[in-house]
C-alpha cells in the first residue's frame, strides 16, 4: 500500500546529539573507536553547545536526546540541559552508567524535564563485561538503582550482536524477570560500527525469530523489536514501505557541531553549527527527500 509522505514540519521536533566521542569505556563495537572518521573528530567548546540550543528552541525543536562517546563526560552536559530546561525542551541521554551519581540524578530529576534516562546493558556480567570491560555490568546495575531511586523513567537498552544473540531468551528473562525492568530494547550491531560483530544475515533471522518467540510486553517498540513489528505492518499492507520516516521528524549533530540527517548517516553533512542555523540545515534535509527511502529485503 502506498501514502503519501508527512508534509516536513518547519523545524525537527528533536534533535540527537552526540555531545562528545570520549568514553569512558572501550566497547568493542562501539563505532566511535571503530571508524576513524568518527573518533577524530573534536568536540565543539561549551558555548557553542548553549548557543546551538538556544537556537534549537527559537525554530521550535520540543526535545533533545543527548548520546556520547559517554554523554557525562561532556563538560556541555550540565550546561546544555540547562539551555534545554531555560527552553522549555525536554531531554533524554543515554549512559553507560559509570558516571551517574546520586547527586546527578537529584539535579536531573529536578530540572522536571528529563523523559527518560537510557542504560546500556547486554545481559549478564558474563555477557557485557568481555565486549564492554570489566565492572561495566555492575556500574550499569548501579546506576538502574539511583535512577529508581530519584524517579526518573528507565530504560535499557542491548545491543546484539554474533557473540550473544543466541543468549536472547536468557537476556529476555533475566531483563524482566531478575531485574524487573519495564523498558528494554534490543538493537543490533551493524557494518558501521564493527564488522566482526555484526550480525550476518542468517544470525539477524535468528535473532527475531528469539525475539518473536520470547516476546514480552517490557520489550520496546523500538530497535529490533520496533523493526519486527513494521515489517508485520508492511506484510499486512498497513504500513508505507521503503521509508525512515524518522527524517520527517528528527535531525542528528555530531561532536564537532556537524548536523546530519541522522546519527548513522554522519557522512552527510547538511552544515556546521556557528556556521548554519538549526532552521538552515533542517531546509538542507528537507531538500533532500531520497535520504529518507530505504530498501527492505523481500520477507
Amino acid at each position: 500500500m502506498s501514502s503519501v509522505p508527512p508534509d516536513p514540519l518547519s523545524a525537527p521536533l528533536r534533535l540527537v546529539i552526540d555531545l562528545t566521542g570520549r568514553c569512558n569505556l572501550r566497547c568493542a563495537y562501539c563505532c566511535f573507536f571503530s571508524n576513524p572518521d568518527e573518533s577524530s573528530r573534536a568536540d565543539m567548546p561549551v558555548d557553542r553547545w548553549v548557543d546551538l540550543i538556544d537556537d534549537a528552541g527559537r525554530c521550535g525543536v520540543l526535545q533533545l536526546i543527548l548520546r556520547g562517546g559517554e554523554a557525562l563526560l561532556s563538560p556541555a552536559f550540565r550546561p546544555v540541559v540547562e539551555s534545554a530546561v531555560r527552553n522549555r525542551m525536554r531531554f533524554s541521554f543515554l549512559t553507560n552508567g559509570k558516571l551517574f551519581t546520586e547527586d546527578t540524578a537529584r539535579w536531573i530529576a529536578a530540572t522536571g524535564r528529563c523523559d527518560m534516562v537510557k542504560i546500556s546493558l547486554d545481559g549478564p556480567e558474563d555477557v557485557h563485561d568481555p565486549v564492554r570491560g570489566r565492572g561495566s555490568h555492575a556500574a550499569a546495575l548501579r546506576a538502574m538503582e539511583i535512577a529508581r531511586a530519584a524517579g526518573l523513567k528507565l530504560k535499557v537498552t542491548c545491543a546484539v550482536h554474533r557473540f550473544n544473540w543466541r543468549r536472547l531468551p536468557e537476556i529476555v528473562s533475566y531483563m524482566v524477570d531478575e531485574l524487573k525492568l519495564s523498558n528494554v530494547s534490543f538493537s543490533a550491531v551493524t557494518y558501521c560500527e564493527a564488522s566482526e560483530y555484526m550480525l550476518s544475515e542468517a544470525d539477524f533471522r535468528g535473532a527475531v525469530d528469539m525475539l518473536c518467540r520470547h516476546a514480552r510486553p517490557e520489550m520496546s517498540g523500538g530497535g529490533m523489536v520496533g523493526g519486527i513489528r513494521r515489517w508485520r505492518a508492511m506484510l499486512k499492507g498497513t504500513a508505507a514501505c521503503g521509508e525512515c520516516r524518522l527524517l520527517y521528524s528528527r535531525m542528528g549533530v555530531l561532536p564537532d557541531g556537524s548536523f546530519v540527517p541522522c546519527v548513522t548517516l554522519s557522512g552527510v553533512l547538511l552544515g556546521r553549527a556557528g556556521r548554519e542555523s538549526v532552521a538552515e540545515a533542517w531546509a538542507a534535509l528537507k531538500a533532500r527527500p531520497e535520504l529518507g527511502r530505504r530498501e527492505y529485503p523481500d520477507p
